[in-house]
Formats: C-alpha cells, structure tokens, sequence
C-alpha cells in the first residue's frame, strides 16, 4: 500500500504523523480485509510529568514512548501494522492493526487476534519503559492500552466506521486501568501465598580486612517476569496496597534461604520501619524463627529503609528496643537521598548507616561527592556506628572511599547479587 501521502499531519518531535493522514489508507484496508482492529495507547496519566517538569521533558518522554511504539514493528505487532498519533501534540496513540495474525487459522482479523497484541504491547511498553516514567513520577507509571475491532458494513461510510473504532478502543482502555489493577491484585496474592519471590545475597565487604564482612539479602519477582525487578516488584506492590504483606514474605525468605551462610557473616534483611507492628515478627517469635532455620540471633541486621519514612521516633525507638535486646543490630539505609535519613540517624543511632549509591557512583569526579561523604562519616563515627558505601562499581570510586576512612563496602566492584554466596573479586 501507498503511503506517501503529501500534507500528513505530523509531530517532528515524536516523528510520528496523525491517524487523519492514513484515513485513504485505513478505509481501503477496512473494505479489502473485511475488518480493521485498533490498539488505543493512552498516555493522559503522564501529564503530571509536563506539569511538574515543564514541556520540554514531557516532550522527551513521549517521544521515548513513541520510540518504544515503533520499535514494536515486526516484533510484537506486524511490520505493515501503522503507527500514528491520535492528535499531534497529544497524549494518546493508536496502532492500527489490518492483517490476519499467524496464531489465527483464518484469513481475516478476529477480536481476539486484537485482544491478544493488546496484551502483547501493553506489556512491551511496561517493561520498555517502567524505569524511565518512574524516575519522573515516582509512583507507578500507567499507560493503558484499549482495543477494538469494526467489521465493514456497506451501509455504513467506512470513514465513520474508523471513527467509531477509535472512540470504542478509547473508552476499553479506561476500562483497562480498573481491569489491570484487580488482575495485578490477583497475580500478587498468588505470588505471596505460593512464596514465589527469590533472595539474593550481595556480599559487604570489609575495607581494612579485605575479606567478607557479611551479606544483603535482596529480593527479585518471579523469574524472567516482567516483575522480576525489584523496583517494579516494590512499586507495583504500593499500588495495589500489598506492600506490608510483601515485605514480610522478603523478610521471611531471606532468612531461610541464608541457611548455607557461613556463621559469624552478618546477614543485612532489608525491612520497612512497620515490621515492629507485625504480630508475627516480634521479638520472641522472630528469635525462634532464626533458630529453627540455623541462623544465630547476633549475626542479623535489620537495614531500615528509606521507601517508607519513620514518622514516630519515640514510639518505633521504643518498639525497635526489643529487639536489640535480643542482639539484632540495627543499620539505616539510603543515608544521604534525603532529610528523613539524618534525623533517623540521630535518633535511633544505628550500628551500621548505608551510605545511598547516589553518593558514591562518581565520587572519584565529584569534589561534592567527597565532602557530602566525608561529613556523612563524621556524623555517624559521632555516634558510634560503622559505614557502609553502597554501588561501588569502579576501582577510582573504591579508592575514594577507602582513603576517606569509610568502614565496609558493598557494589557490583566485588560481586553482583547471587545464590548461593558469591564469592568477592580478588582485587
């Protein structure tokens, strides 16, 4: 089919044109094939990026979303399949869809054949571009994708019948947020009550000894998922308000899957400051938990982290308070991405702060770096704790750190996250 049409509408920034320039091309392929799906990819939900950052950056974002469309060609949709804009300068997509699929025996395009690249696109874009829109909106990022399929009726002009295809696919990718989020609810309850996360281990090195000073325990998603990534895992768990019974499945794997770790090794457990809410981890049940999987009561830490603020010093110091007593120590986590850190520092006085990765990727280049660090490690030596650089993933930025007198590190440098225990780098 011809598609060089002259006076197309379109938008150079996203190199995209307007479905309206395709109009000749959509009613011939409608008539011919007997039927015409459509894919609506809605992107209204991203605005908040235009009104927080201004329309240079939104303009930046869709044109990645753009991108990540037509990339899909030949891939996940066919390579005749269009890709254009709804309208230019807009929010929303379309990807028309006119051929039959090769999973259909038939010689035309059925709804389900259009439901089934929907699915297929929807998560392309999720995995595409999850990473890039949660750095911007810093919740999850929803791009909800309708669809909708017209068979062609003589008597009724084939233009307003890809008029009313559009305006179907548009109100089921509304209906889709709501459908997405009871399936997204659904597949977490499953994951919980089959225990389906895993538990790697990142060794935390000691500077001055060179050797293993103990582990991180971190959690993944189910295998080659597109939730595997603990950051979608975490994310997508706020969202549909299954946090909490997430982090107690976290908790609860890392320590049973630790039992091979070398006793004497700490085992740093990452946890949400409600852990002390839990009526199955408190204290006493928590140390019998240990023992009955062979881990001793000294060599854990609770690493608090900063996803979740403390908001009541006084009521969590004195809860966190039973546990120390049993010998669990007690590390603050991202020190430096923000205030709430500082002042939990000061108040709980941890044994270990993790110095955030932000800090110290480039510290080597970064005179700023360097003094943040530095007065990061007075503050905590001024309490008593030991400190933990996280993300070191270069030999410059490991010897910054070395000569600025911090205590232990942790980074791809010595070893990525494994199971069993990886061994660190002879460096």
């Amino acid at each position: 089919m011809n598609r060089n049409y002259k006076n197309r509408i379109v938008d150079e920034q996203r190199n995209l044109t307007s479905f309206l320039a395709y109009l000749p091309e959509l009613e011939e392929a409608l008539i011919k094939e007997n039927s015409l799906g459509v894919l609506y990819v809605d992107g209204t939900q991203l605005a908040a990026i235009e009104e927080k950052f201004g329309s240079s950056f939104f303009d930046s974002v869709m044109t990645k979303v753009a991108r990540a469309l037509t990339s899909m060609q030949g891939v996940v949709i066919r390579k005749n399949d269009i890709v254009s804009l709804t309208d230019v300068q807009g929010y929303s997509y379309l990807i028309f869809l006119f051929e039959p699929r090769e999973e259909n025996p038939g010689h035309v395009l059925y709804k389900e054949d259009v439901e089934m690249v929907c699915e297929r696109v929807q998560s392309y874009l999720y995995q595409t571009l999850f990473l890039d829109l949660y750095n911007y909106l810093n919740r999850l990022p929803k791009i909800n994708v309708g669809y909708s399929l017209a068979v062609y009726n003589p008597m009724i002009h084939p233009r307003r019948t890809i008029y009313n295809l559009i305006d179907e696919s548009k109100t089921i990718a509304v209906l889709q947020n709501s459908q997405n989020e009871l399936k997204n609810r659904g597949r977490f309850q499953k994951i919980i009550l089959e225990e389906k996360v895993t538990s790697l281990y990142q060794p935390i090195v000691d500077i001055k000894q060179k050797n293993i000073f103990g582990y991180e325990a971190l959690s993944r998603g189910p295998k080659n998922s597109e939730i595997e990534s603990p950051v979608i895992l975490f994310t997508l768990a706020e969202e549909i308000g299954l946090l909490f019974d997430l982090d107690r499945l976290c908790r609860k794997k890392a320590i049973i899957n630790a039992k091979g770790k070398e006793p004497g090794k700490k085992l740093f457990v990452n946890t949400f400051p409600n852990l002390i809410f839990d009526p199955e981890f408190n204290a006493k049940a928590f140390c019998k938990f240990l023992e009955k999987n062979g881990i001793p009561i000294d060599d854990v830490v609770f690493e608090i982290t900063e996803r979740n603020a403390i908001e009541h010093f006084n009521h969590f110091r004195k809860a966190i308070t039973h546990y120390t007593n049993e010998g669990i120590r007690i590390a603050i986590d991202d020190v430096g991405a923000g205030y709430s850190s500082l002042e939990a520092i000061m108040e709980l006085k941890p044994e270990f702060v993790k110095i955030d990765a932000s800090i110290i990727r480039g510290i080597h280049q970064s005179t700023a770096k360097r003094e943040m660090l530095h007065a990061l490690h007075v503050l905590s030596k001024s309490i008593g704790a030991k400190t933990i650089a996280e993300g070191i993933e270069t030999k410059s930025d490991f010897e910054v750190i070395e000569q600025l007198g911090v205590d232990y590190a942790q980074g791809y440098y010595f070893a990525k996250p494994g199971l069993p225990f990886p061994e660190i780098i002879d460096w």
